[in-house]
């Protein structure tokens, strides 16, 4: 009888009780990754390079740094 998330389908019947299904419908920041899947969110998550890194801060990604070198 209880609906955590508030998008009016009880717990009991909802298969995400806390997160509204509305969620996995919308985009709000509009960068194709839906609302419930955003570790970003506001920013394009397309623009993250999260297994990557920039250890020496010069701007250029440390796997791209051999196109550099030549």
């Amino acid at each position: 009888t209880t609906d955590q998330d508030h998008d009016q389908l009880v717990d009991g019947l909802d298969p995400h009780p806390t997160v509204s299904e509305m969620e996995y419908f919308t985009d709000d920041d509009d960068d194709s990754v839906p609302n419930a899947f955003d570790k970003h969110k506001g920013e394009d998550d397309f623009t993250y390079y999260e297994k990557d890194t920039d250890d020496n801060n010069n701007g250029v990604l440390d796997s791209f740094e051999f196109m550099e070198e030549r």
